[in-house]
Protein backbone atom coordinates (compact mmCIF):
# COMPACT_ATOMS: atom_id res chain seq x y z
CA UNK A 1 0.00 0.00 0.00
CA UNK A 2 1.11 3.23 -0.84
CA UNK A 3 1.09 5.57 2.82
CA UNK A 4 2.68 8.80 1.36
CA UNK A 5 3.67 10.67 -1.53
CA UNK A 6 5.59 13.79 -1.09
CA UNK A 7 6.59 16.28 -3.61
CA UNK A 8 8.93 18.89 -3.79
CA UNK A 9 9.73 21.39 -6.75
CA UNK A 10 7.82 18.88 -8.89
CA UNK A 11 5.53 20.33 -12.14
CA UNK A 12 3.41 23.08 -10.82
CA UNK A 13 3.70 21.84 -7.09
CA UNK A 14 6.42 23.54 -4.66
CA UNK A 15 6.05 21.43 -1.82
CA UNK A 16 2.82 18.83 -1.34
CA UNK A 17 2.30 15.79 0.99
CA UNK A 18 -0.35 13.17 0.45
CA UNK A 19 -1.07 10.78 2.76
CA UNK A 20 -3.31 7.49 1.57
CA UNK A 21 -4.40 4.64 3.25
CA UNK A 22 -6.91 1.59 2.43
CA UNK A 23 -10.02 1.26 0.59
CA UNK A 24 -10.54 4.07 -2.15
CA UNK A 25 -9.20 7.51 -2.15
CA UNK A 26 -10.38 10.12 -4.46
CA UNK A 27 -8.79 13.19 -6.18
CA UNK A 28 -10.82 16.21 -7.19
CA UNK A 29 -10.38 19.39 -8.42
CA UNK A 30 -10.46 21.85 -11.12
CA UNK A 31 -9.62 21.38 -14.42
CA UNK A 32 -5.72 22.74 -14.73
CA UNK A 33 -5.24 22.13 -11.10
CA UNK A 34 -2.59 19.68 -10.99
CA UNK A 35 -4.09 16.21 -10.16
CA UNK A 36 -2.38 14.61 -13.16
CA UNK A 37 0.89 15.41 -11.88
CA UNK A 38 0.47 13.09 -8.85
CA UNK A 39 0.01 10.25 -11.86
CA UNK A 40 3.51 11.54 -13.04
CA UNK A 41 4.81 11.36 -9.42
CA UNK A 42 3.87 7.57 -9.41
CA UNK A 43 5.14 6.94 -12.65
CA UNK A 44 8.39 8.17 -11.39
CA UNK A 45 8.49 6.13 -8.85
CA UNK A 46 7.38 2.86 -10.72
CA UNK A 47 10.62 3.23 -12.77
CA UNK A 48 9.91 5.67 -15.76
CA UNK A 49 12.28 8.00 -16.71
CA UNK A 50 12.77 11.09 -15.59
CA UNK A 51 12.34 14.22 -17.84
CA UNK A 52 13.50 17.55 -17.24
CA UNK A 53 10.19 18.85 -17.90
CA UNK A 54 9.33 17.84 -14.34
CA UNK A 55 11.39 20.25 -12.80
CA UNK A 56 9.38 23.49 -11.30
CA UNK A 57 9.84 26.64 -13.42
CA UNK A 58 12.77 28.53 -11.48
CA UNK A 59 13.96 25.28 -9.21
CA UNK A 60 17.49 23.33 -9.73
CA UNK A 61 16.12 19.84 -8.64
CA UNK A 62 12.73 18.38 -8.18
CA UNK A 63 12.22 15.15 -5.37
CA UNK A 64 9.92 12.59 -5.27
CA UNK A 65 9.44 10.53 -2.30
CA UNK A 66 6.86 7.61 -1.96
CA UNK A 67 6.55 5.63 1.30
CA UNK A 68 4.99 1.94 1.06
CA UNK A 69 4.09 -0.42 3.16
CA UNK A 70 6.29 -3.58 2.72
CA UNK A 71 4.25 -6.43 1.24
CA UNK A 72 5.95 -10.21 0.91
CA UNK A 73 6.71 -9.74 -2.66
CA UNK A 74 8.63 -6.45 -2.23
CA UNK A 75 10.93 -7.77 0.65
CA UNK A 76 11.47 -10.85 -1.60
CA UNK A 77 12.31 -8.23 -4.66
CA UNK A 78 14.47 -6.23 -2.09
CA UNK A 79 16.78 -8.75 -1.26
CA UNK A 80 16.64 -10.43 -4.81
CA UNK A 81 18.08 -7.06 -5.62
CA UNK A 82 20.51 -7.09 -2.72
CA UNK A 83 19.08 -3.86 -1.06
CA UNK A 84 17.56 -3.38 2.42
CA UNK A 85 14.23 -5.05 3.54
CA UNK A 86 14.53 -5.22 7.38
CA UNK A 87 11.76 -2.49 7.61
CA UNK A 88 8.14 -3.05 6.88
CA UNK A 89 8.38 -0.44 5.05
CA UNK A 90 9.69 0.37 1.75
CA UNK A 91 11.06 4.09 1.24
CA UNK A 92 11.85 5.65 -2.65
CA UNK A 93 13.47 8.88 -3.67
CA UNK A 94 13.80 9.77 -6.86
CA UNK A 95 15.67 13.58 -7.86
CA UNK A 96 15.97 15.10 -10.83
CA UNK A 97 18.58 17.86 -11.94
CA UNK A 98 18.56 20.69 -14.12
CA UNK A 99 22.04 19.49 -15.58
CA UNK A 100 20.26 15.71 -16.40
CA UNK A 101 21.27 14.11 -13.42
CA UNK A 102 18.97 11.85 -11.65
CA UNK A 103 19.06 9.61 -8.57
CA UNK A 104 17.32 7.15 -6.83
CA UNK A 105 17.42 6.14 -3.68
CA UNK A 106 15.57 2.47 -2.20
CA UNK A 107 15.69 2.54 1.48
CA UNK A 108 18.69 5.20 1.44
CA UNK A 109 20.64 2.86 -0.87
CA UNK A 110 21.57 4.27 -4.20
CA UNK A 111 20.01 2.42 -7.07
CA UNK A 112 19.53 2.41 -10.90
CA UNK A 113 16.33 2.76 -13.16
CA UNK A 114 16.54 -0.93 -14.11
CA UNK A 115 16.32 -1.87 -10.38
CA UNK A 116 13.53 0.47 -9.60
CA UNK A 117 11.67 -0.71 -12.68
CA UNK A 118 12.50 -4.60 -11.33
CA UNK A 119 11.25 -3.69 -7.70
CA UNK A 120 7.99 -1.96 -8.60
CA UNK A 121 7.18 -4.03 -12.07
CA UNK A 122 3.25 -4.81 -11.89
CA UNK A 123 2.84 -3.69 -8.06
CA UNK A 124 0.80 -0.19 -8.92
CA UNK A 125 -1.36 -0.40 -11.69
CA UNK A 126 -1.70 2.95 -13.16
CA UNK A 127 -4.61 3.33 -15.52
CA UNK A 128 -5.23 6.58 -17.57
CA UNK A 129 -6.66 7.65 -21.27
CA UNK A 130 -4.05 6.26 -22.77
CA UNK A 131 -4.36 2.45 -21.21
CA UNK A 132 -8.28 2.73 -21.59
CA UNK A 133 -7.40 3.49 -25.36
CA UNK A 134 -5.16 0.44 -25.44
CA UNK A 135 -8.15 -1.86 -25.30
CA UNK A 136 -8.40 -1.31 -28.66
CA UNK A 137 -5.17 -3.17 -29.56
CA UNK A 138 -5.13 -6.75 -30.22
CA UNK A 139 -2.05 -7.24 -28.28
CA UNK A 140 -3.43 -5.51 -25.00
CA UNK A 141 -6.60 -7.12 -25.23
CA UNK A 142 -4.17 -10.53 -25.37
CA UNK A 143 -2.11 -8.97 -22.72
CA UNK A 144 -5.26 -9.00 -20.32
CA UNK A 145 -6.16 -12.50 -20.92
CA UNK A 146 -2.60 -13.82 -20.06
CA UNK A 147 -2.55 -11.42 -16.77
CA UNK A 148 -5.66 -12.71 -16.01
CA UNK A 149 -5.24 -15.97 -16.11
CA UNK A 150 -1.83 -15.38 -14.23
CA UNK A 151 0.05 -16.77 -17.73
CA UNK A 152 2.79 -14.41 -17.71
CA UNK A 153 3.64 -15.05 -13.86
CA UNK A 154 6.75 -16.92 -13.64
CA UNK A 155 6.88 -20.09 -14.47
CA UNK A 156 3.54 -19.18 -16.37
CA UNK A 157 2.88 -20.67 -19.70
CA UNK A 158 3.55 -17.22 -21.49
CA UNK A 159 6.65 -16.72 -19.89
CA UNK A 160 7.90 -20.45 -20.67
CA UNK A 161 7.22 -19.62 -23.73
CA UNK A 162 9.01 -16.01 -23.75
CA UNK A 163 12.25 -18.17 -22.66
CA UNK A 164 11.94 -20.67 -25.70
CA UNK A 165 11.02 -18.46 -28.28
CA UNK A 166 14.12 -16.35 -27.20
CA UNK A 167 16.19 -19.52 -27.40
CA UNK A 168 14.91 -20.19 -31.14
CA UNK A 169 15.46 -16.31 -31.78
CA UNK A 170 18.82 -16.92 -30.62
CA UNK A 171 19.45 -19.83 -32.59
CA UNK A 172 17.88 -17.94 -35.67
CA UNK A 173 20.48 -15.26 -35.68
CA UNK A 174 23.65 -18.03 -35.41
CA UNK A 175 21.98 -19.80 -38.60
CA UNK A 176 21.88 -16.05 -40.14
CA UNK A 177 25.08 -15.50 -39.03
CA UNK A 178 26.81 -18.93 -40.43
CA UNK A 179 25.15 -17.67 -43.81
CA UNK A 180 24.90 -20.93 -44.78
CA UNK A 181 21.59 -23.28 -45.76
CA UNK A 182 22.02 -27.00 -45.97
CA UNK A 183 20.91 -26.92 -49.41
CA UNK A 184 23.58 -24.18 -50.55
CA UNK A 185 26.20 -26.84 -48.69
CA UNK A 186 24.83 -29.83 -50.35
CA UNK A 187 25.48 -28.20 -53.49
CA UNK A 188 28.48 -27.04 -52.76
CA UNK A 189 29.10 -30.65 -51.62
CA UNK A 190 28.21 -32.07 -54.78
CA UNK A 191 30.42 -29.36 -56.88
CA UNK A 192 33.24 -30.40 -54.72
CA UNK A 193 32.65 -33.88 -55.06
CA UNK A 194 32.25 -33.99 -58.61
CA UNK A 195 35.95 -32.09 -58.95
CA UNK A 196 37.86 -34.44 -56.89
CA UNK A 197 36.26 -37.51 -58.21
CA UNK A 198 37.01 -36.28 -61.81
CA UNK A 199 41.30 -35.71 -60.76
CA UNK A 200 41.17 -39.02 -58.72
CA UNK A 201 39.64 -40.58 -61.62
CA UNK A 202 42.34 -39.26 -64.18
CA UNK A 203 45.11 -39.48 -61.29
CA UNK A 204 47.65 -37.53 -63.25
CA UNK A 205 51.24 -38.36 -62.29
CA UNK A 206 54.14 -35.96 -61.73
CA UNK A 207 55.93 -35.84 -65.25
CA UNK A 208 53.72 -37.92 -67.12
CA UNK A 209 52.64 -35.87 -69.68
CA UNK A 210 56.72 -35.27 -70.38
CA UNK A 211 57.26 -39.05 -70.62
CA UNK A 212 53.95 -39.47 -73.17
CA UNK A 213 55.07 -36.26 -75.09
CA UNK A 214 58.36 -38.27 -75.51
CA UNK A 215 56.59 -41.76 -76.01
CA UNK A 216 54.12 -40.33 -78.34
CA UNK A 217 57.01 -38.44 -80.42
CA UNK A 218 58.73 -42.46 -80.85
CA UNK A 219 55.72 -44.33 -82.15
CA UNK A 220 54.63 -41.36 -84.46
CA UNK A 221 58.67 -41.51 -85.98
CA UNK A 222 58.66 -45.50 -86.17
CA UNK A 223 59.36 -46.14 -89.49
CA UNK A 224 61.73 -42.93 -90.15
CA UNK A 225 63.90 -44.07 -87.29
CA UNK A 226 64.05 -47.51 -88.70
CA UNK A 227 65.19 -46.24 -92.40
CA UNK A 228 67.39 -43.58 -90.86
CA UNK A 229 69.24 -46.31 -88.54
CA UNK A 230 69.21 -48.96 -91.31
CA UNK A 231 71.15 -46.29 -94.01
CA UNK A 232 73.73 -45.88 -90.75
CA UNK A 233 74.18 -49.73 -90.74
CA UNK A 234 74.82 -50.24 -94.03
CA UNK A 235 77.40 -47.64 -93.82
CA UNK A 236 79.15 -49.28 -91.06
CA UNK A 237 78.80 -52.76 -92.61
CA UNK A 238 78.26 -52.55 -96.24
CA UNK A 239 80.51 -53.45 -98.85
CA UNK A 240 81.89 -50.65 -99.39
CA UNK A 241 81.12 -48.97 -95.78
CA UNK A 242 83.35 -47.94 -93.18
CA UNK A 243 84.27 -50.93 -91.44
CA UNK A 244 85.60 -52.98 -94.89
CA UNK A 245 87.44 -49.34 -95.36
CA UNK A 246 89.07 -49.95 -91.72
CA UNK A 247 89.92 -53.37 -92.98
CA UNK A 248 91.80 -52.42 -95.78
CA UNK A 249 93.61 -49.93 -93.69
CA UNK A 250 95.04 -52.13 -91.41
CA UNK A 251 96.03 -54.56 -93.97
CA UNK A 252 97.84 -51.16 -95.98
CA UNK A 253 99.35 -50.00 -91.96
CA UNK A 254 100.44 -53.79 -91.79
CA UNK A 255 102.20 -53.97 -95.27
CA UNK A 256 103.88 -50.35 -94.10
CA UNK A 257 105.02 -51.83 -90.57
CA UNK A 258 107.04 -54.19 -92.57
CA UNK A 259 109.07 -51.23 -93.78
CA UNK A 260 108.76 -48.44 -90.51
CA UNK A 261 107.86 -49.80 -87.20
CA UNK A 262 106.44 -46.02 -86.80
CA UNK A 263 103.25 -47.50 -88.49
CA UNK A 264 102.27 -50.09 -85.78
CA UNK A 265 100.71 -47.96 -83.31
CA UNK A 266 98.43 -46.68 -86.47
CA UNK A 267 97.41 -50.07 -86.83
CA UNK A 268 95.99 -50.96 -83.33
CA UNK A 269 94.38 -47.23 -83.50
CA UNK A 270 92.58 -48.76 -86.81
CA UNK A 271 92.22 -51.94 -85.06
CA UNK A 272 90.28 -49.97 -81.87
CA UNK A 273 88.36 -48.01 -84.52
CA UNK A 274 87.21 -51.06 -85.86
CA UNK A 275 85.80 -52.71 -82.70
CA UNK A 276 84.37 -49.63 -81.85
CA UNK A 277 82.68 -49.24 -84.66
CA UNK A 278 81.37 -52.72 -85.24
CA UNK A 279 80.07 -52.52 -81.75
CA UNK A 280 78.13 -49.60 -82.53
CA UNK A 281 76.86 -51.71 -85.50
CA UNK A 282 75.60 -54.70 -83.49
CA UNK A 283 73.71 -51.99 -81.52
CA UNK A 284 72.28 -50.58 -84.13
CA UNK A 285 71.03 -54.15 -85.83
CA UNK A 286 69.23 -54.99 -82.48
CA UNK A 287 67.86 -51.74 -82.19
CA UNK A 288 66.40 -52.02 -85.82
CA UNK A 289 65.15 -55.16 -84.87
CA UNK A 290 63.26 -54.19 -81.96
CA UNK A 291 61.66 -51.27 -83.50
CA UNK A 292 58.03 -51.95 -84.27
CA UNK A 293 55.23 -49.76 -85.21
CA UNK A 294 52.25 -49.46 -82.25
CA UNK A 295 49.39 -47.49 -83.58
CA UNK A 296 47.28 -48.51 -80.92
CA UNK A 297 49.85 -47.48 -78.35
CA UNK A 298 50.02 -44.34 -80.15
CA UNK A 299 45.86 -43.70 -80.33
CA UNK A 300 46.17 -44.46 -76.32
CA UNK A 301 49.13 -42.02 -75.75
CA UNK A 302 46.88 -39.38 -77.77
CA UNK A 303 44.22 -39.82 -75.90
CA UNK A 304 45.88 -39.94 -72.31
CA UNK A 305 47.21 -36.30 -73.72
CA UNK A 306 44.76 -34.92 -74.53
CA UNK A 307 42.63 -36.01 -71.61
CA UNK A 308 45.56 -34.49 -69.24
CA UNK A 309 45.30 -31.07 -71.12
CA UNK A 310 41.81 -30.72 -70.77
CA UNK A 311 42.43 -31.38 -66.89
CA UNK A 312 45.32 -28.59 -67.38
CA UNK A 313 43.03 -25.88 -69.08
CA UNK A 314 39.88 -26.44 -66.20
CA UNK A 315 42.37 -26.50 -63.33
CA UNK A 316 44.84 -23.85 -63.44
CA UNK A 317 46.64 -23.42 -67.12
CA UNK A 318 49.28 -25.85 -67.17
CA UNK A 319 49.98 -29.52 -66.15
CA UNK A 320 52.05 -28.65 -62.57
CA UNK A 321 48.80 -26.63 -61.61
CA UNK A 322 46.63 -29.67 -61.65
CA UNK A 323 48.30 -31.02 -58.35
CA UNK A 324 47.83 -27.32 -56.52
CA UNK A 325 44.15 -27.73 -57.04
CA UNK A 326 43.68 -30.83 -56.48
CA UNK A 327 45.69 -30.43 -52.59
CA UNK A 328 43.52 -27.10 -52.57
CA UNK A 329 40.47 -28.93 -53.08
CA UNK A 330 41.75 -31.53 -50.04
CA UNK A 331 41.80 -28.76 -47.56
CA UNK A 332 38.60 -27.55 -49.10
CA UNK A 333 36.78 -30.53 -48.41
CA UNK A 334 38.01 -30.89 -44.98
CA UNK A 335 37.00 -27.46 -44.15
CA UNK A 336 33.86 -28.34 -45.78
CA UNK A 337 33.11 -31.23 -43.60
CA UNK A 338 33.41 -28.71 -40.64
CA UNK A 339 30.96 -26.79 -42.29
CA UNK A 340 28.13 -29.91 -42.83
CA UNK A 341 28.54 -30.77 -39.21
CA UNK A 342 27.54 -27.40 -37.85
CA UNK A 343 24.91 -26.84 -40.46
CA UNK A 344 23.57 -29.80 -39.36
CA UNK A 345 23.98 -29.20 -35.54
CA UNK A 346 22.10 -25.76 -36.29
CA UNK A 347 19.62 -27.14 -38.38
CA UNK A 348 18.44 -29.65 -35.50
CA UNK A 349 18.85 -27.76 -32.56
CA UNK A 350 17.01 -25.48 -34.26
CA UNK A 351 14.57 -27.93 -35.21
CA UNK A 352 13.85 -29.35 -31.33
CA UNK A 353 13.59 -25.67 -30.57
CA UNK A 354 10.81 -25.03 -32.65
CA UNK A 355 8.81 -28.33 -31.68
CA UNK A 356 9.44 -26.92 -28.07
CA UNK A 357 8.14 -23.46 -28.79
CA UNK A 358 5.22 -24.93 -30.50
CA UNK A 359 4.19 -27.07 -27.29
CA UNK A 360 4.32 -24.65 -25.23
CA UNK A 361 2.73 -22.15 -27.80
CA UNK A 362 0.11 -24.93 -27.98
CA UNK A 363 -0.09 -25.34 -24.00
CA UNK A 364 -0.47 -21.52 -23.52
CA UNK A 365 -3.36 -21.47 -26.45
CA UNK A 366 -5.23 -23.75 -24.20
CA UNK A 367 -4.27 -21.72 -20.71
CA UNK A 368 -5.86 -18.77 -22.58
CA UNK A 369 -8.91 -20.20 -23.66
CA UNK A 370 -9.69 -21.44 -20.08
CA UNK A 371 -8.60 -18.24 -18.89
CA UNK A 372 -10.93 -16.25 -21.58
CA UNK A 373 -13.73 -18.08 -20.53
CA UNK A 374 -13.55 -17.00 -16.83
CA UNK A 375 -12.96 -13.58 -18.34
CA UNK A 376 -15.52 -13.48 -19.90
CA UNK A 377 -17.74 -14.21 -16.77
CA UNK A 378 -16.96 -12.24 -14.45
CA UNK A 379 -16.44 -9.14 -16.86
CA UNK A 380 -19.75 -9.97 -17.92
CA UNK A 381 -21.08 -9.56 -13.68
CA UNK A 382 -19.01 -6.61 -14.05
CA UNK A 383 -20.74 -5.28 -16.70
CA UNK A 384 -24.60 -5.90 -15.06
CA UNK A 385 -23.08 -4.01 -11.74
CA UNK A 386 -21.87 -0.79 -14.30
CA UNK A 387 -25.70 -0.63 -15.74
CA UNK A 388 -24.73 -2.33 -18.57
CA UNK A 389 -27.17 -5.33 -17.94
CA UNK A 390 -28.21 -6.05 -21.51
CA UNK A 391 -24.57 -5.65 -22.93
CA UNK A 392 -22.87 -8.46 -24.09
CA UNK A 393 -19.06 -9.80 -23.94
CA UNK A 394 -17.33 -12.11 -25.96
CA UNK A 395 -13.49 -12.93 -26.61
CA UNK A 396 -12.67 -14.44 -30.14
CA UNK A 397 -9.09 -16.70 -30.35
CA UNK A 398 -8.03 -17.05 -33.71
CA UNK A 399 -4.89 -19.03 -34.54
CA UNK A 400 -1.87 -17.89 -36.18
CA UNK A 401 1.29 -18.32 -37.14
CA UNK A 402 3.80 -19.03 -33.80
CA UNK A 403 5.34 -15.40 -32.55
CA UNK A 404 6.60 -14.13 -29.38
CA UNK A 405 3.50 -14.17 -27.91
CA UNK A 406 2.18 -18.08 -28.66
CA UNK A 407 0.12 -18.90 -31.71
CA UNK A 408 -3.32 -16.76 -31.04
CA UNK A 409 -4.79 -13.58 -32.21
CA UNK A 410 -7.51 -12.15 -30.17
CA UNK A 411 -10.06 -9.70 -30.15
CA UNK A 412 -12.67 -8.51 -27.51
CA UNK A 413 -16.31 -8.56 -28.63
CA UNK A 414 -18.86 -6.22 -27.18
CA UNK A 415 -22.15 -5.04 -27.61
CA UNK A 416 -24.35 -2.92 -25.19
CA UNK A 417 -27.38 -4.05 -26.37
CA UNK A 418 -29.31 -7.67 -26.18
CA UNK A 419 -30.41 -7.51 -29.93
CA UNK A 420 -27.02 -6.73 -31.11
CA UNK A 421 -24.73 -9.60 -31.86
CA UNK A 422 -20.76 -8.59 -29.97
CA UNK A 423 -18.47 -7.04 -32.79
CA UNK A 424 -15.13 -5.98 -32.83
CA UNK A 425 -14.99 -3.95 -29.53
CA UNK A 426 -13.28 -1.01 -31.21
CA UNK A 427 -16.30 -0.73 -33.95
CA UNK A 428 -18.84 -0.77 -31.33
CA UNK A 429 -18.19 0.96 -28.21
CA UNK A 430 -18.33 4.32 -26.58
CA UNK A 431 -16.33 6.67 -24.65
CA UNK A 432 -18.45 5.59 -21.74
CA UNK A 433 -19.03 2.26 -22.46
CA UNK A 434 -15.18 1.65 -23.23
CA UNK A 435 -13.94 3.22 -20.09
CA UNK A 436 -16.76 1.47 -18.12
CA UNK A 437 -15.13 -1.88 -19.89
CA UNK A 438 -11.67 -1.48 -18.66
CA UNK A 439 -12.85 -1.04 -14.98
CA UNK A 440 -14.63 -4.15 -15.45
CA UNK A 441 -11.56 -5.40 -16.90
CA UNK A 442 -9.37 -4.63 -13.92
CA UNK A 443 -12.05 -5.61 -11.40
CA UNK A 444 -11.82 -8.87 -12.79
CA UNK A 445 -8.08 -9.51 -12.17
CA UNK A 446 -8.66 -8.43 -8.11
CA UNK A 447 -6.82 -11.09 -6.11
CA UNK A 448 -5.28 -13.05 -9.02
CA UNK A 449 -2.50 -10.36 -9.50
CA UNK A 450 0.47 -8.73 -7.51
CA UNK A 451 -0.85 -5.66 -7.38
CA UNK A 452 -1.26 -3.75 -4.05
CA UNK A 453 -2.43 -0.29 -5.67
CA UNK A 454 -4.10 0.66 -8.29
CA UNK A 455 -4.41 4.49 -9.99
CA UNK A 456 -7.77 5.48 -12.32
CA UNK A 457 -6.87 8.82 -14.07
CA UNK A 458 -10.74 9.62 -14.57
CA UNK A 459 -11.95 6.29 -15.10
CA UNK A 460 -15.14 7.39 -15.14
CA UNK A 461 -15.01 9.42 -18.89
CA UNK A 462 -17.61 9.53 -20.10
CA UNK A 463 -20.36 8.50 -17.46
CA UNK A 464 -22.80 10.34 -15.92
CA UNK A 465 -26.36 9.51 -13.80
CA UNK A 466 -26.80 6.07 -12.71
CA UNK A 467 -23.69 5.01 -14.82
CA UNK A 468 -21.55 6.89 -12.91
CA UNK A 469 -22.61 5.99 -9.57
CA UNK A 470 -22.15 2.13 -10.37
CA UNK A 471 -18.78 3.29 -11.71
CA UNK A 472 -18.14 4.73 -8.14
CA UNK A 473 -19.73 1.82 -6.44
CA UNK A 474 -17.48 -0.58 -8.31
CA UNK A 475 -14.40 1.49 -7.51
CA UNK A 476 -15.10 1.33 -3.80
CA UNK A 477 -15.90 -2.14 -3.95
CA UNK A 478 -12.33 -2.95 -5.45
CA UNK A 479 -10.88 -1.22 -2.71
CA UNK A 480 -11.99 -4.14 -0.29
CA UNK A 481 -8.89 -6.34 -1.72
CA UNK A 482 -6.47 -3.07 -3.26
CA UNK A 483 -5.58 0.28 -2.58
CA UNK A 484 -7.84 2.28 -4.83
CA UNK A 485 -6.98 6.28 -5.82
CA UNK A 486 -9.09 8.17 -8.13
CA UNK A 487 -8.66 11.29 -10.25
CA UNK A 488 -12.32 12.25 -10.77
CA UNK A 489 -14.17 15.51 -12.24
CA UNK A 490 -17.57 12.92 -11.56
CA UNK A 491 -19.44 13.97 -7.82
CA UNK A 492 -21.05 10.09 -7.89
CA UNK A 493 -17.87 8.57 -7.84
CA UNK A 494 -16.11 11.07 -5.64
CA UNK A 495 -19.78 10.08 -3.60
CA UNK A 496 -18.17 6.85 -2.57
CA UNK A 497 -14.29 7.67 -1.38
CA UNK A 498 -13.23 6.64 1.93
CA UNK A 499 -10.75 9.63 2.00
CA UNK A 500 -10.80 12.30 -0.59
CA UNK A 501 -8.40 14.64 -1.38
CA UNK A 502 -8.90 18.12 -2.96
CA UNK A 503 -6.46 19.48 -5.47
CA UNK A 504 -6.22 23.06 -6.50
CA UNK A 505 -3.94 26.30 -7.67
CA UNK A 506 -3.15 29.08 -6.17
CA UNK A 507 -0.98 32.00 -7.42
CA UNK A 508 2.71 33.05 -6.13
CA UNK A 509 4.61 35.78 -7.58
CA UNK A 510 2.58 34.82 -10.80
CA UNK A 511 2.99 31.50 -11.24
CA UNK A 512 0.34 28.95 -10.72
CA UNK A 513 1.42 26.50 -7.61
CA UNK A 514 -0.69 23.08 -7.20
CA UNK A 515 -1.70 22.52 -3.06
CA UNK A 516 -3.44 19.33 -2.08
CA UNK A 517 -5.72 19.72 1.35
CA UNK A 518 -7.75 16.62 2.81
CA UNK A 519 -11.42 16.99 2.99
CA UNK A 520 -11.71 15.45 6.58
CA UNK A 521 -15.41 16.66 7.52
CA UNK A 522 -18.66 15.83 5.82
CA UNK A 523 -19.51 19.28 5.61
CA UNK A 524 -15.96 19.90 3.50
CA UNK A 525 -16.76 16.88 1.43
CA UNK A 526 -20.21 17.80 0.98
CA UNK A 527 -19.06 21.28 -0.61
CA UNK A 528 -16.67 19.59 -2.69
CA UNK A 529 -19.25 17.36 -4.77
CA UNK A 530 -21.47 20.38 -4.24
CA UNK A 531 -18.92 22.24 -6.50
CA UNK A 532 -18.35 19.25 -8.82
CA UNK A 533 -22.18 18.71 -9.48
CA UNK A 534 -23.08 22.71 -10.02
CA UNK A 535 -19.59 24.52 -10.62
CA UNK A 536 -18.33 27.17 -8.85
CA UNK A 537 -21.28 28.81 -7.58
CA UNK A 538 -23.11 26.64 -4.53
CA UNK A 539 -26.49 27.04 -3.43
CA UNK A 540 -28.38 25.37 -0.96
CA UNK A 541 -30.12 23.06 -3.36
CA UNK A 542 -26.73 21.68 -4.82
CA UNK A 543 -25.25 21.23 -1.29
CA UNK A 544 -28.49 19.39 -0.30
CA UNK A 545 -28.30 17.19 -3.22
CA UNK A 546 -24.11 16.73 -2.64
CA UNK A 547 -24.86 15.54 1.14
CA UNK A 548 -27.78 13.52 -0.41
CA UNK A 549 -25.79 11.53 -2.92
CA UNK A 550 -23.07 11.24 -0.09
CA UNK A 551 -24.99 9.62 2.18
CA UNK A 552 -27.14 7.32 -0.35
CA UNK A 553 -23.19 6.14 -1.57
CA UNK A 554 -22.51 5.20 1.87
CA UNK A 555 -25.71 3.80 2.14
CA UNK A 556 -24.98 1.65 -0.67
CA UNK A 557 -21.40 0.80 -0.05
CA UNK A 558 -22.91 -0.36 3.63
CA UNK A 559 -25.38 -2.57 1.87
CA UNK A 560 -23.17 -4.00 -0.33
Amino acid sequence: MLCLLRLSEFVVAKEVELTLGPGLTVLTGETGAGKSIIVDALHLLCGRRAELGWIRQGAKEAVVEGLFRCTQVLQQRLVELGLSAAEDELLIQRSIQRDGRSKIYINGSLATVGMLSKLMHGLVDIAGQREFMDLLEPAAQRKFIDLFGMLRDEGGAWTMLRDAMAHLKQLQAKQKEFGKTTEELEARRSFLEFQLAEISEIAPQKNENIELEAEKKKHRGAEKLKLALGKASALLSGEEGILVLLGRLQAALEEARKFDEAAMPWKTMARESSEVLSELGRMLSKHVENIEAHPQRLSEIEERLDLLHRLARKYGGSFEKIFDRFEALQHEWDAFENEVSRAKQLTQEHAQAYAQSMRLAKTLSAERLKAAQKMKESIQTDLAKLNLPSAKFDIALTPTELGEDGIDSVEFLFSAHAQEPPKALSKVASGGELSRLALALRASRMGLDECFCCIFDEADSGVGGKEADAVGQLLWEMGHNRQVVCLTHTAQVAAYADMHWKVGKEDLEGHGLTRIRLLQDEEERAREVARMISGTSITPETLNAAKSLVFEAKKQARES
